[in-house]
């Protein structure tokens, strides 16, 4: 009932104030969004940011509030769909005012957000309007078809004719050829390409990873025992197949709780699965990944107790 009050009024109050005045409020609503005590509602439903944002799309015009504090509200708050109606209202309101050219920060919290959904194709589209060479276009188009050899094949290209001075990128160009040049080996399965390249970047996720890929468990061992700042959730699985592999059963067992925690509370700050389904797939996969290992524990526990 406060929220739907909040979001009934708030519109209302906003259209009765001058230009200057909603101009000066911009920035104050959205240090009250990144608010640190926001957080203690991160996984309630509804929410204090959730309800902030989605009365904020309904005012006329839509206040202008910082991309980076809606991408990160947006993935952080259950609040997805409001924070991308803003900042897409942005990119209308940049446009109607004689603007060209899209802002940097805007396109890319809209990617995020799009991947992080699951949606593909916008997230390709959005690539290739960023874009500042025909490369990038060319290969965000065989990324989009699945042609993973092409794919890589041309961000490689990129990146030497970038190199050699023959293009001139932008920072967003060098961003998708690095993440997509790995994503590209990935699908073709060329994790000894990428443990070299891991090395070589020092990209700490993406060598435990490749040791677990390779069988290397030794150096995958030795990988967890100097920890450096990554994701939880998929360290926590390869934590898991390390104790597994040492037969240490406890220890297996509770980092499947630990994981498991953090699959749910992951899934609670997703939007309703009929509204997205494609951003559940990722989860799903580590779900069911969990599960395995949970039979494996149970297994290994009856054999070592026969």
């Amino acid at each position: 009932l406060a929220q739907t009050l909040w979001g009934e009024l708030f519109p209302l109050v906003w259209a009765t104030l001058a230009p200057d005045e909603q101009q000066a409020l911009h920035k104050p609503l959205g240090l009250i969004i990144a608010r640190d005590c926001n957080k203690q509602q991160e996984l309630r439903r509804p929410n204090v940011v959730q309800g902030l944002l989605e009365s904020i799309v309904r005012c006329k015009p839509v206040p202008q509030i910082a991309a980076p504090i809606l991408r990160f509200a947006g993935r952080t708050y259950n609040a997805w769909h409001a924070s991308l109606s803003i900042l897409e209202h942005h990119i209308v309101a940049m446009h109607s005012d004689g603007g060209r050219a899209d802002p940097e920060e805007v396109i890319d919290a809209l990617t995020d957000l799009y991947r992080r959904l699951g949606e593909h194709d916008i997230m390709c589209g959005l690539w290739s309007r960023q874009s500042a060479t025909n490369e990038t276009k060319v290969a965000v188009s065989y990324v989009q078809y699945g042609f993973w050899g092409r794919a890589q094949d041309a961000f490689y290209s990129a990146m030497a004719k970038a190199q050699a001075g023959q293009l001139a990128p932008n920072k967003s160009d060098k961003a998708v050829w690095e993440e997509q040049w790995i994503a590209s080996t990935k699908h073709l399965n060329q994790w000894d390409l990428l443990t070299q390249y891991a090395k070589d970047v020092n990209q700490f996720d993406l060598l435990l990873e490749c040791h677990a890929r390779n069988g290397d468990w030794e150096a995958l061992r030795e990988l967890l025992n100097d920890p450096m700042p990554t994701d939880p959730s998929q360290t926590k699985i390869f934590e898991i197949y390390n104790a597994l592999r040492e037969a240490r059963v406890v220890e297996a067992e509770k980092g499947c709780n630990e994981a498991l925690q953090f699959a749910i509370k992951t899934w609670c700050t997703l939007p309703e699965m009929t509204s997205s389904v494609l951003a559940y797939a990722p989860l799903l996969q580590s779900l069911h990944q969990l599960v395995e290992l949970q039979e494996s524990v149970q297994l290994i526990d009856e054999v070592a107790k026969s």
